[in-house]
């Protein structure tokens, strides 16, 4: 593993370029980046309830963990990975959370990327863990993309982004609920732990883009990084067909979208602090008004969901709310994330 450097955490808003920056990253020879396994939002957060409140050792509750959950699944069964080298990796990280882990880690990096010094994580979900990621990897570099809002609530909106809701206006609060939570985040832990990248200046200039991370991740940069990633690559990470995983070329940034007035009143203090021009003036008073009332059912919703998410999870977790869900989904969610795990330790 990579001495100097500890994992990379790449988040943001979803549609906002984290999933370009981990193809770009994966193409590198020293990273391994996972996409969206739920390292910190579910087996860290699982973990720690067992090992905090359940009674459960860290190193029953880590192989447990990683023997049942099914975003481990396919990396357990190619790298074969069975329970006594579960119990090994628990032995060999002594109990402990992030040296467990990272014996997972090489023993999947041995597989499927053997050249791999270093793996990482892409996922928006981890705007809420950063007090927790910087605990448990003081050395952890965190890589936050960030992309004009108006661009990422309609491309939320989009249909073909599943299961994003089609509310223009819910899809902006969502965006700047992220910026608000990574904020919230960033002033808990060292600044020098964080790299902001903009999207458009990315696109625009891949080339000086990816100097600079490589610099901040203390890798040396190589133009492989521009270049189609290999087939295995893709195929290991997941997600072959995305379009990030192709030969990067500059791109022109594009103008950003003109939305409905009362998006734009939203997004305004955001706009102006990421830097980036507002379409419409500051809104009125009585715009204001419209815009609490038309939000107020979604936020209400969510500060329940996360009350909720608090009282069973505690300090360690901030629950992100992306659309309404139905009443189906939203008994599922209450018994497998609240009630369930309340009785049974997970």
């Amino acid at each position: 593993m990579n001495t100097n450097t500890g994992p990379i955490f790449v988040l943001g808003a979803p549609r906002s370029g984290n999933t370009l920056i981990g193809c770009l990253l994966n193409k590198h020879p020293a990273c391994f980046i996972l996409f969206e396994r739920a390292i910190f939002s579910d087996t860290y957060r699982k973990w720690y309830r067992l090992t905090a409140r359940g009674g459960v050792s860290g190193r029953d509750a880590f192989v447990s963990l990683m023997r049942e959950g099914m975003q481990w699944a396919e990396y357990n069964e190619r790298a074969e990975l069975d329970d006594a080298a579960m119990r090994d990796c628990a032995e060999t990280g002594d109990g402990q959370f992030n040296r467990m882990f990272d014996a997972y880690m090489a023993r999947v990096m041995a597989h499927e990327k053997p050249e791999a010094t270093i793996w990482g994580d892409k996922n928006p979900a981890n705007s809420g863990y950063l007090p927790s990621i910087l605990a448990e990897y003081p050395n952890a570099r965190i890589i936050n993309v960030y992309r004009d809002p108006r661009a990422v609530a309609a491309s939320l909106t989009d249909a073909r982004f599943t299961p994003a809701w089609d509310d223009l206006l819910i899809n902006a609060e969502v965006a700047r609920h992220y910026s608000q939570i990574f904020d919230e985040g960033a002033a808990l832990i060292d600044p020098a732990a964080v790299l902001n990248v903009r999207y458009e200046d990315l696109v625009t200039d891949p080339q000086t883009g990816l100097r600079a991370i490589c610099d901040f991740l203390g890798l040396a940069y190589t133009d492989e990084l521009l270049e189609p990633a290999p087939d295995r690559i893709r195929h290991s990470i997941g997600w072959p067909d995305y379009k990030g995983w192709g030969k990067v070329t500059p791109q022109p940034s594009k103008l950003p979208p003109t939305l409905a007035t009362l998006v734009e009143a939203l997004l305004a203090d955001d706009l102006r602090r990421l830097g980036y021009a507002p379409n419409a003036p500051k809104p009125t008073a009585l715009q204001q008004l419209r815009l609490t009332a038309r939000l107020l059912p979604f936020v209400s919703y969510r500060a329940l969901l996360e009350r909720l998410w608090r009282w069973r999870y505690g300090d360690i977790a901030r629950f992100v709310l992306h659309t309404y869900p139905s009443l189906g989904m939203y008994m599922s969610w209450l018994r497998t994330s609240i009630i369930r795990p309340k009785r049974s330790g997970h």
